[in-house]
């Protein structure tokens, strides 16, 4: 006679608690895992498995027998294949873009042709004139576009030059050019000027730290010197320099 046991039932919230199952292996000393090795290889005598070693040696083995070497006429012609391919592909792209250009363009001429049967002499002969017209104005824009991009030009190449006379930078020509060759003189001019200005300011608070020399034999002492420094700036090719220190000498001699 069997005995039925009543049913437990759990609460809803119950979660039953499972066996953790852990690799004992993995908390095994160096030793034990190595002599666990041992034994397994010993054991496995009759059925013997390639060593990692082995393995290694045998993939790069298969690697290196698979790896493809190719003379340098062969290489050539590889590369040569892959261009013309490249080539072959770039000029069906080409071909593919002027066919639909040349479609539309037929369309749009189609579209144009049904419009004008469906239009009066007169009001066909205005049609084509505002079309002559418009076509005409197109390409004296693309003239106009033309002639300023090489005034442009010549006139930044006149710039470059015209710094190069004044003894200034010619990389400041995008900065100094104008609207035309006049404007452009004038820039220089006035940029000049405050170049000038602005050194013979530094040259001066420069020789406010020296001590003022009085008389004429002194002040030939000064010329002098000031000469001196004028020749260094000279050999360093700063020019700016040695035309304010000149003007200096020039107002040191009027006195």
């Amino acid at each position: 006679m069997i005995n039925h046991q009543p049913e437990t039932k759990l609460p809803f919230f119950y979660k039953p608690s499972l066996p953790l199952r852990l690799d004992i292996q993995f908390f095994a000393d160096e030793d034990e895992q190595g002599g666990g090795n041992q034994s397994a290889a010993v054991g496995d005598e009759d059925n013997p498995q390639p060593a990692v070693g082995d393995e290694d040696n045998q993939q790069q083995q298969g690697q290196l027998s698979s790896t493809i070497t190719l003379t340098e006429e062969e290489l050539q012609k590889r590369l040569q294949s892959e261009t013309d391919k490249r080539v072959t592909e770039a000029i069906k792209k080409r071909e593919e873009s002027l066919r639909k250009e040349m479609e539309e363009k037929i369309k749009i001429e189609r579209k144009e042709a049904e419009e004008l049967a469906k239009l009066t002499a007169d009001e066909r002969a205005k049609f084509e004139s505002e079309k002559e017209k418009a076509q005409l104005q197109k390409e004296k824009d693309a003239l106009e576009e033309e002639r300023k991009a090489f005034q442009h030009e010549r006139l930044f190449l006149e710039t470059e030059k015209a710094l190069t006379n004044e003894s200034l930078d010619d990389r400041l020509a995008p900065f100094l050019i104008g609207e035309d060759a006049e404007k452009t003189y004038e820039n220089i001019k006035i940029y000049k000027e405050i170049h000038q200005e602005a050194v013979q300011k530094e040259v001066n608070e420069i020789l406010k730290g020296k001590k003022p020399l009085i008389g004429g034999k002194q002040n030939l002492s000064e010329i002098e010197q000031l000469e001196s420094e004028r020749q260094d700036a000279l050999k360093r090719k700063d020019l700016a320099t040695a035309v304010a220190l000149k003007n200096k000498i020039h107002q040191l001699n009027k006195k």
